[in-house]
Formats: C-alpha cells, structure tokens, sequence
C-alpha cells in the first residue's frame, strides 16, 4: 500500500509558527482583557431608543385603557373583565401594562393586585413612582365620573431576589440593566424625557466584572496554552523525528514539564467559576479542580494517540536479546495505565459534588457531562496502550507467551500499585482484563472491531462504569451522610439567626411593648398575643415562644422547687452554660442536646423612666412534620442549600419521634435495631437505607435514602452505554483505529437494520412523549382535584367557625388571621379570606402582603369568575414573580345564601414538592424508556440479522465463486422468495462447473501457445546473429581470408556467449515448470537466513540487520533449496532498490505465532510506484534491462507450494516490506 507523505510534512512546517502566532495572541488578549472589558463596559445604551420604546408602550398601555373604559361605559365593568380575562390577560402581562378603572370615586376593575391608593391624580402629566416593589410610569384618564390609571412596568424593585424573584426590567428595554431608576435631579443620572416633559433618571450602578473578566481570562490562558502544546507535537510529527523514538520521548517530557510549571504557577489562570474551583472537585495536586482534571485527560489523550500513530506500525524493540523484558516491562505500563485510570474514576466520584448517576437526570449538570468526558478520555488512552502492545508483540511473541506476559506484566502492575496504595475496585480489574483479552483475540485473529465486539467492549465498560459509580457514591453518600447526622444532631436555623437581625431592634422601639410592660400583670395576655401575630407568626410558627420579662431586681419563682431566684441571673446563667451567640443580635444559640432547636434572646425596653428587659425562649415544636415555609420569601442566599432535601430524616428522644421530614413512613416508637458500641449504625428497612447516629444515650437522628432498584441501575447502564457509544467512537475515529462498526457500502441487510432501528425508536420516542405529556397532565388533575377537596373541607371549617357576616369584618383581621393560622397547619396549606368587594380581610401567611409581593386585591381573574361569573368554584395558575402556582377560589355564604366572602387557598408553599414530584414522575418514564429503547435496538440488530442471514449466506457463496475449483451448492429447505434464489444459484453454480472445465482446457492451450511464442521468441533472438556469425566465418575461410585464424577465435568465443544465453533460457524455463517438484524436510530458517546474510555481507554501504524472535531452532517443512532461492532473490531486490550514494539498511525479521513462521525483509529502497504494483508477482515482468522476469513469479510458485503466502507493503520514496509467511514444523524448539 502506497502512502504519500512528504507534502503533509511540507505543510507541517507552516502549522507550527501558524500555532505559535495564534497562542502569543491569545495570551496578548489574557494580559489586556481587563483593559478591554473597562473599554466595552464604558458604552452606554441607546437612551434615545430606551426614550421612544417607553413612550411608545406607555401609549399603548393609554389606548387599552380607553378601550376597557368604553367597553365598561358601553357594557358594564363586567364586560371589561370578561375581555380581560378572554383576551387582554396574556397580552397585559407580556407588555407589562397593568389598568384600573374608577367609578364614582370606586375601584370597580383592576387588571393587577396593586395598592394605588395614594397616587396622584394629576391627568393632565404622567408620573413615575414605586409602586408595590416596582418602578412604574403612568397617567390618568378622566371620563366624566370614571377615571381610569394606566401603569407600565419599567423595573422590578424587591427588597431581596432570589430564584423567583429578580429585579429586571421591562423586556422592552431590558438594555437599562445595571441602571438604577431614580427620581432626583441628580446631575449624574441619564435623563430620559417622556412626551409632556416628565423626566425618569437612570443611574449607572458601580458593577464589578471581577467573575467575568476572570472567566474571559482563563478561557484565552487555556485556548494559548493548549495552542502552544498543539505546536510542540506538530514539530515533533516532522519525518526526522519519526526515526528515533527518543524524540518520542522528548516530546512527553515536553509536555509534562509544561503541564507540571502551569500546575506551580497558576497558569492558567483560576478563572471559568466552578469548572477550575475545588468546591466541584478536588482531589491532589495534579488534578486540584475539575477543569484540571479534564486538561491533563485531554493532554494524556493526545500524547497517547501521537504515539499510537507513531508506533502501531512502527514498533521495532533496540535488540531481540531482550524481547521478553521488554514485553513485561511494557505491559507492567498498560495494566498500571488501567489501574490508574481506575483509580481516577474512582476519586471522581468520591471527591465530587457532581451527579455521576444517570437515571437521576434532572440532577445531572454540565459537570456531569465534563466528568464522563474526562474519565472516557482515560479509558481510551488506556485502550490505545493496550492495543499497541498487543500489536507491536505480536510478530515477536505467540499467543500463548504473550498472554503469560501479559500475565506477568498484571501480577507486578498489581503487587506495585498495591504496595503505594493504588490498589484497583474489583470492577476495575475485572474490566481491564476483559477488555485487554478482546483486544488480544481481535489481534490475534486478524479481525478489525465489528459492531458485535464493539457492542461487547461497550457493554463490559457501561457495566464497569455503573457498577464503579454505584458503589463509591453509596461509600460517598455513608460519609456525607455521617457529617450531615452531626451536624442535624446540633441543628440550628439559619434563616431564624437571620430575621434575628431585625426582631430585636423592632421590639426594643415598640412603644406597644412598652406599654404592655409597663403594667404586665394586667396586660400579660395582650403582649403575648401580640408578640405572637406581630413578631413570632409567619416562619417562626413552627417554635414555641414564652415571653418573660425582667425589671431591675425582680425574682424568679421556680416551678419545681417554688424556689426564688434573680431573674437576669437566672437567664445570664443559661446564656452563659448552653449560649452560641448569633453575630449581629442579643440572641443566642442553645446546645439544649435535647432533640429541639433552641434560642434564647432579649430586648431592653424602655418604659416610664425604666429601662426592663424582655426575654424570648424559642423551642422548635414537637411535630411529626413541620409545614414548610415557601421560599418565595426567603432571599436568594438564605436558601437552604442543604443536602437534608434528599434524605428523610428523624430525631428520637428516648426512643420516641420528636420531628421528621421526607416521604419515609417512620414509628412513633423506635423499630431500629442498634449496635451500642458504634456511633452510626446503617440498616436496610422499608425500602430505605438509614443511618442512625446516637450522640448521647437518649437522642439519636436518622437519615434515610431509598435504595437503588433494579431498574435504576439498568437505566443508568442504558445510559451510559447510548453516552460511550457516541464518545468513544468518536475517539476511535480520531485515532484512525481499525473500526468496523458500520458498514459503509449500501446493501439490503444495512437498509433492514436501518429501517427497523428507526422504527423502533421512533415509535418509542412518540409513546414515551405521549406518556410524559399523559403523566403530566394526569398528575395536574391530581393535583387540581386534591386542592379542590381541600378548599371544599376548608370552606365547610370557617362556615363552622364563623359563617357569619358580621364576623368578617376588617375589624376582626387579627383573629380571623390567627383561625386561619390554625386551619393552615390542619390543612398543610395557605388560607386566604377576601371580602365581597374582592379585598383581602385575613391570611394565614401575612408576610405576602406585608412584604407587598401581592396585593390585597383578590386576582382580577378570579375577581370575574367569582363576583360576575358566579361561579361555584375556580381553580386556576397564578403567578408571583417568576413562580407559578395553582390557587383555589370557593364563595362563602350565609344561610339565606347570600355570599358574605370568598375563600382563597393558594399552593405556593408546597409548590415545590409538586414540581420534585412531577420530575420523579418524568424521570421514571425516561429512565424505562430509555431501558427498553437500549433493548428494543439491540433486539432489532440481532432479528435484522437473522433476517437478512440467508441473504449473507448467498452473498458469501457467490463471493467464493472460484471458475477453476468446486463449488459447493446452498442447502436451504423453504420454498419462498429465497428458496427460489437458493435454486437459481445451485443451477448456476452447475452449468459454472462445466463452462469452467471448457475454459480451463481453452486457457491450457492459450497458455501453451504464449509460452511456445515466447521460447521460440527467446531462442530465435540468440540464433540469428550465430547464423550470421557462421556464414560470414564460412565465406571468409572460402576467400582464403589471411587473417582467419583470429576472426575463428572471435567468432568461437561469440557463438560460446550465445550458447551460454540459450542454456540460461532453457534453465529459467526448465526451473519455472518443475516447480511443483519439491523436496519437504524440516527446514531451520535461521540457518536459512544467516546464509542469505553471509551471501550478501560484501555489500559495504548497506547496513544489514537481523532480529530473531523465535529461538534458534525454528523450523518450516518445505524445500530447503528452493526456500534459499526465494530469500536470496528478495534480498537481491531489495539490494538493488537502493539507490546509488545512498545509505541502505535492510532489515529482516523473523517471528512467531502459533502455528506460522513470519518473515518480514525491509529496505529503505525507492519503493514500487503504483502502477507497477499488480503486475509485480506476473512471468515475463520485469523493471530491470536484463532477465526473463520470471523471478518474483517463480518466488510466489515457491511460496505457495510450500502452503505459504506472500505479501507486500510500499511507500514510495521510503522503501518496502516483503512478508513471508509459512507453515511452522512439528519439531520447533522456542
């Protein structure tokens, strides 16, 4: 096979400076990026854009509200609603335009809960304002007695932002971010001037682009550096270095060097955020984040595929005195290269926050996708080792001591890396032996990897990657789970510590407070109730509070021992023993060990020229579950980013359930069975794994995981299979590996497996969405018709309570609030009251309102269905900033049926135990899908090729058609379609047999008829000119010529030459019919070879070398004479392939399989051009002035009469490999 080169390695040289530039301009970008982002960052948007667009929607938001007026004027307010519900609602809230209607002095329709109650009602000038935690700009109407306001959202202003709240702008002019709206004449702000003169100012906020610089800067430090990297290898791909394989080795030490500097200096940077930050992964120097870890993958990687194509065809060891060692200690660097890369994965797992289980696919992230990447980086590299070990030995050794080499090689690999501490899992070994013994059979047997065996290699590494993963994340999950049981051991809250801040400072400039403890025996009630729906509601509903307070002097009367003590003292002594104090306030964390939370604080209260203090003791209450607090009001960073969410967990004191959350059903009394002299026990129950953590003979906690399933487990196989599937033959592609996996070529059994594949997983892909989509909208139902039930027993609760009318009132908030604070808890839901008029009158959850991300109107929807509709009941989404929930709305009615309030129960709290739910729901669907899918295309390969067997039967016969030999019919029984191909073969094959014997006996004459022309060709040419020889001596003697005694000698010594070549010409022929007669003993090719070196060593400016893999004694049958002839012509081809003042090396090596003796003959001659290459083994060819050209010809005779082959292997310009191959004798001796 002919390879041109020399161009690529022209083009080479142009690459490296190409690479070079481009990574000096990289890192010229790096060092200037901050200079860059100041320029970019000093751009201001379009203010005369940002001044039209606002100009233009806020008379849009005029015109609609014209439109809702005189719809309400032609057809009643209940008209507007209804347009505004059919049509207006989605249009509105996209454009940010929100719309209020007034007649005679009352609001009569709203299009958002706002409370625009102090507005302004200049018509005549728009106004800006912040309204309800937004910036708006509006303007009113005045129609006779209606007014109508028009309001356009500029931005959002919350008080915090978190996932679901965010201060953005209108996307209209969502160019404005880092603006700041401000309404003072502030000469620095941007001033945008509206049609009437009203000016809204914009003030650029101070923003740091400290991360994103960063980030920029690491990706151009990486982008440089890896360039830099890619240039050092294209140097080393030029034909020099390709000779000695010491630049092979400069090269990885080049590479290393400059991996290990970058590693010591930081370079690059430790930009791009989490990627190359250790809270993702950290596990040693070498691989301190994630990112680096990727980076030395891919560096190890490439090294490994330039030596891979630089040796697989290549690989010649420096002496065969040595083979053997060289084999073990190479293959001692494959199987560490496994046991390492085991290894890694296994730190991957351990040492990561990162998802590696991939039926959890809604907990997967890009890292996850980053980490598989890496790891199959590994694998591969560890594979391509593998494989060139295999292949570079394979001419060297047999199967049989290759595989004890290998062997060797894994026990020292195994007893070394067991000695440092690198022992592999049993997964591991297990997957580098079998993938090592599939490489070594496919070499062996001279097979490329088929889709079969890649399936299988696919198979074992998804099984070894699965079960890896599965194992060191529950050995993970044990240790993660043992801090967690600590630290829930001494739990606190941290969002309590938080609102901590802020309560004391409010209690101590209470007047109330201050009045109450001015005369605290009558009024002790009252202050209590009043801290509780004051201080105490919302989230620290879930404590117990008490309420004591002290005055200077004052005594404590103990419940147990009716004894007196001082009442500061009592408490200092308290805060003293079991207080933590909380940073920022005067409360204090108590370690009670107790099962509980608990806090202890005060406030110094001033009243009537004393100075008092009230303390506070919050006891988190013994409740089986705690009614979750949403986090919609939370700020972003006082989420709870605790990994608790995954688990159950329980608190015990003395053997009885204190608290508990999560789906595990636990005992009121403990079933646990514990091992007393360990601290943490694990015990399989329910269904669950649980970690019991005693911290002290009366309390323990609990956490509880589900354990894996069957079908967890196979679907993460599935997907791990459909992932390396994809990535490593992409890699294998990469490094031009031997891979048959498809068969290029169009063919009926290709369009079968194609045509049943897509079914198949077109059809599965349309009944797992409709499935998904089924699940969905089955589980929203679910939902839809549990709140229903739950608002119809919350409705029937308060007209039991209160059903009456003159209870709902807005005088009776407070208690109507604190019944629906009860009725909330019963319920596991939010509870609103709102008044006939649409006005909220009670919540159980206040802090809403208070903290204005709702307004106290009822939703404008709900408002119409309600009071217009008079509908019996409305289920419908709602929204909160970017959170969507369902609410419910039921009327109340008195018993003359008049309706006195409408009852609200909105489900934001738990909206995110719906959604965790709704996703299991999906992921199950997906996770069985994604199974049966994997077995479905497997299933289709396998009947597919079962079908389209007969076909490959045939296929194969035709192939093997021989004109000259026999050929075997096709037995196939049935009688379809191809029964009667079957038949119509075996007829051909039938009148083929008897047209073969015609043209055989036809081609037996031809032959013969060539060969006479060409004997008779020969002869003739040496005969003309003796004739002519003999007339001119016979005249000359007859003429008396006086000098005929020397043209006799002359002429004798020219017809002897001429004899000479007609005696050649009868031996060449002679020898090229009595091939077939051969001698067979058993001949020591050793000895073969040494003679035909002997023979050759005259020869001064070519160097000869010869390797022996196979022992001294190593035999073919054959005919020895004949087997000499044939080495001694190649070698003399080969020797004359060398051209004239060239250095010639001509390498011979002889090696070993199981059952074949293997010569290669090697020069570094000119090499065959390609049009010379069929005709090379053809009688009568030849390239040289002289000679019949019958010498290669009569060296295939020879070859294959002895049941060998040979075979040839040219670059042109490089030289040429010979390959003999022959059968080994009985009586070999290694």
């Amino acid at each position: 096979m002919m390879i041109m080169k020399p161009k690529i390695a022209m083009s080479n040289r142009w690459y490296i400076p190409v690479y070079l530039v481009a990574a000096l301009i990289f890192f010229l970008l790096s060092e200037n990026i901050v200079f860059l982002f100041n320029k970019i960052s000093l751009s201001e948007p379009n203010f005369k854009k940002v001044e039209k667009a606002i100009q233009v929607s806020i008379d849009e938001a005029e015109d609609y509200s014209q439109m809702l007026l005189e719809k309400s004027k032609r057809h009643g307010v209940g008209e507007a609603f209804r347009l505004y519900s059919d049509s207006l609602s989605p249009i509105l809230t996209e454009k940010g335009i929100s719309v209020y209607l007034f007649r005679n002095e009352k609001l009569v329709f709203w299009s958002k809960s706002l409370d625009i109650s102090n507005l302004n009602e200049d018509s005549t000038k728009y106004f800006v304002k912040n309204i309800q935690n937004a910036w708006y700009v509006g303007r009113w109407v005045t129609s006779k007695s209606d007014k109508v306001l028009a309001l356009l959202l500029l931005k959002h202003n919350y008080p915090y932002q978190n996932k679901f709240l965010s201060n953005s702008y209108n996307h209209k002019i969502k160019e404005l971010e880092g603006y700041n709206i401000t309404t003072h004449n502030d000469d620095n702000a941007r001033k945008v001037h509206l049609s009437d003169g009203t000016t809204i100012g914009f003030e650029k906020k101070m923003v740091k682009n400290n991360k994103l610089t960063a980030n920029v800067k690491s990706i151009l430090q990486w982008i440089a550096l890896l360039l830099f990297i890619i240039a050092i290898i294209t140097f080393y791909q030029r034909p020099y270095f390709k000779k000695y394989s010491i630049f092979l080795f400069l090269l990885i030490v080049s590479v290393v060097t400059i991996r290990v500097l970058s590693l010591m200096f930081g370079f690059p940077s430790s930009g791009l955020s989490e990627l190359f930050s250790p809270g993702i992964f950290a596990h040693s120097v070498i691989n301190p984040s994630l990112g680096d870890f990727l980076v030395n993958a891919l560096l190890f990687f490439m090294l490994v595929v330039f030596a891979y194509k630089r040796l697989i065809n290549h690989f010649q060891p420096a002496t065969n005195k040595y083979i053997v060692l060289w084999g073990v200690v190479l293959s001692m660097v494959v199987w560490t290269q496994f046991i390492i890369t085991d290894n890694l994965f296994a730190s991957l797992v351990m040492h990561s926050t990162i998802t590696f289980e991939t039926y959890r696919i809604f907990n997967l992230s890009i890292y996850s996708l980053i980490g598989y990447i890496a790891i199959s980086l590994w694998f591969i590299s560890s594979l391509l080792l593998a494989d060139l070990w295999i292949k570079s030995f394979k001419m060297f050794l047999g199967n049989r001591r290759s595989a004890l080499i290998a062997l060797l090689g894994f026990i020292i690999a195994f007893a070394l890396m067991a000695m440092i501490g690198y022992l592999p899992s049993i997964y591991g070994a297990l997957w580098a032996v079998s993938g090592f013994c599939v490489l070594l059979w496919l070499r062996y047997k001279g097979l490329q990897l088929s889709a079969p065996w890649f399936l299988l290699m696919l198979g074992l590494l998804s099984l070894y990657s699965v079960l890896l993963v599965s194992d060191y994340t529950y050995r993970k999950d044990q240790d993660v789970r043992k801090v967690l049981a600590i630290n829930l051991s001494n739990e606190r809250d941290p969002v309590a510590e938080v609102l901590f801040n802020s309560l004391v400072s409010r209690m101590e400039s209470d007047t109330i407070i201050h009045d109450y403890i001015d005369n605290i025996q009558k009024h002790d009630i009252e202050m209590f109730g009043y801290l509780q729906n004051n201080y105490f509601n919302g989230y620290f509903k879930k404590y117990d509070f008490r309420a004591t307070v002290c005055y200077p002097g004052s005594d404590l009367i103990m419940d147990n021992t009716d004894s007196k003590v001082d009442c500061n003292g009592f408490f200092n002594d308290i805060i003293s023993v079991f207080g933590v104090n909380i940073p920022g306030s005067n409360f204090y964390f108590l370690n009670m060990q107790n099962g509980r939370i608990n806090y202890i604080g005060y406030a110094d209260c001033q009243h009537s020229s004393k100075s008092s203090r009230l303390y506070i003791e919050l006891d988190s209450k013994f409740s089986p579950e705690q009614f979750g607090y949403p986090e919609l009001l939370l700020e972003g960073k006082l989420i709870n980013k605790s990994k608790l969410s995954v688990y159950s967990t329980a608190k015990y004191y003395q053997n009885q359930l204190l608290a508990q959350t999560g789906n595990f059903p636990y005992r009121l009394v403990s079933s646990f069975k514990l091992d007393s002299t360990q601290k943490f026990n694990f015990i399989n129950q329910g269904g669950y794994n649980h970690l019991i953590y005693g911290f002290d003979t009366d309390d323990y906690v609990v956490l509880s995981r589900p354990r894996e399933t069957i079908l967890n487990t196979t679907a993460s196989f599935a997907y791990v299979f459909i992932f390396f599937g994809i990535i490593m033959t992409l890699w294998l592609s990469i490094t031009f590996f031997p891979l048959r996996i498809w068969n290029q070529a169009p063919s009926f059994k290709k369009r079968i497996k194609t045509a049943m594949i897509l079914i198949v997983f077109l059809s599965l892909i349309l009944v797992a969405s409709v499935s998904i989509v089924y699940s969905i909208n089955s589980f929203e139902n679910k939902s839809i018709d549990n709140l229903s039930e739950k608002v119809l027993s919350v409705m029937i609760e308060i007209d039991r309570d209160f059903g009456k009318e003159e209870v709902l009132t807005p005088a009776n908030s407070e208690y109507l609030s604190s019944k629906l604070v009860q009725l909330s808890n019963i319920f596991y839901s939010d509870i609103n009251l709102y008044d006939v008029y649409g006005v909220l009158l009670a919540s159980s959850r206040p802090e809403i309102f208070e903290r204005q991300l709702q307004g106290k109107r009822m939703n404008p929807e709900a408002w119409h269905e309600m009071a217009y509709r008079n509908s019996q009941k409305l289920i419908h989404k709602e929204r909160i900033g970017e959170m969507t929930f369902l609410s419910a709305y039921v009327p109340l009615v008195d018993q003359n049926g008049n309706i006195i309030a409408y009852l609200n129960l909105p489900y934001f709290t738990r909206q995110s135990e719906f959604v965790a739910e709704l996703y299991s729901i999906i992921v199950a669907i997906i996770n069985i899908y994604t199974l049966i899918t994997l077995f479905a295309l497997v299933l289709a390969i396998v009947i597919s090729n079962q079908i389209s067997q007969p076909l490959e039967l045939i296929r194969e016969k035709i192939r093997n058609v021989d004109i000259s030999g026999h050929n075997e019919p096709i037995r196939y029984s049935a009688n379809d379609e191809l029964g009667q191909l079957v038949k119509e073969y075996n007829r051909m094959v039938l009148e083929l047999a008897d047209s073969a014997e015609k043209l055989a006996r036809s081609q037996r004459e031809s032959a013969w008829r060539e060969m006479a022309k060409q004997i008779a060709h020969e002869i003739k040419n040496p005969l003309t000119p003796m004739k002519l020889s003999i007339q001119h001596l016979v005249k000359a003697k007859r003429d008396g010529s006086e000098d005929w005694d020397s043209m006799f000698q002359k002429f004798s010594v020219s017809l002897v030459d001429q004899i000479n070549s007609l005696s050649n010409i009868a031996t060449e022929f002679s020898n090229f019919a009595k091939m077939p007669v051969t001698s067979v003993t058993a001949v020591n090719m050793n000895l073969v070879i040494d003679e035909v070196l002997t023979l050759f060593s005259g020869y001064s400016n070519i160097k000869f070398s010869y390797i022996n893999s196979c022992g001294s004694n190593t035999s073919v049958d054959g005919d020895r004479e004949q087997l000499f002839r044939v080495f001694v012509n190649l070698v003399k081809n080969a020797v004359q392939s060398i051209e004239k003042g060239k250095k010639g090396e001509i390498n011979i090596m002889l090696s070993c399989r199981e059952k074949t003796v293997t010569i290669l003959i090697e020069d570094n001659g000119r090499g065959i051009p390609d049009d010379i290459q069929p005709k090379l083994f053809s009688p009568n060819f030849t390239t040289k002035s002289g000679g019949m050209g019958l010498g290669l010809a009569i060296v295939k005779g020879i070859i294959e009469n002895n049941r060998g082959r040979i075979w040839f292997e040219t670059e042109l310009g490089l030289g040429t490999k010979f390959f003999v191959e022959l059968p080994m004798g009985d009586n070999i001796k290694a």
